[in-house]
């Protein structure tokens, strides 16, 4: 099955990035849809049911590390970068949060599964672009809203997600959950 680990948005964000992403609408691309928004602190891939225990070890092992913490989204960006654009995304400002990225990423990396190499960016991916129809258009639209704040919301779990691909986009759901603070 195909996981990843990450924190979800609550819905009164969720909402206010899908107004944002009707501003960006022009673009051909696939857009997440809003219950879909995640922070993403790491990819696994592909697992097997028998590294489930493992993954989920690694997870518990860091809750007592951390206690609940605020991010802030802001800034609009793209992937890899301005001038070749793949992916549209809001920015995430979070200490805490790439600490606990890299720790989990040090943890799972004992129990086999590949180090991250490049350097992390936090970020909600708001579009996958297909082509570069528009992308002018774009452009202009980022010169007025590259600095732009979203808001803050507190990350007080963190989520081992199961993610299945359908015709109509991904379905995630949660497997495994640890409360930071380990509460």
């Amino acid at each position: 099955m195909r996981m990843f680990i990450g924190a979800d948005l609550p819905e009164e964000l969720q909402s206010k990035i899908a107004t944002l992403s009707k501003r960006l609408e022009f673009l051909d691309g696939k857009f997440v849809e809003p219950q879909n928004l995640h922070v993403n602190l790491k990819f696994l891939g592909e697992v097997d049911e028998s590294q489930l225990e493992a993954i989920k070890n690694a997870l518990m092992s860091i809750q007592d590390s951390f206690e609940p913490f605020n991010i802030k989204i802001k800034e609009l960006g793209s992937f890899p970068s301005m001038n070749y654009i793949n992916v549209v995304w809001l920015g995430i400002e979070s200490g805490e949060m790439e600490a606990i990225a890299s720790l989990l990423d040090q943890k799972l990396v004992l129990v086999g599964f590949a180090a991250d190499h490049k350097e992390l960016k936090l970020h909600l991916t708001l579009c996958r672009v297909k082509s570069d129809r528009n992308l002018d258009k774009f452009r202009d639209l980022y010169k007025e809203l590259q600095s732009i704040e979203v808001g803050t919301f507190q990350v007080d779990q963190i989520h081992l997600f199961k993610s299945t691909l359908t015709p109509s986009g991904p379905v995630y759901e949660k497997v495994f959950t640890v409360r930071l603070g380990g509460s």
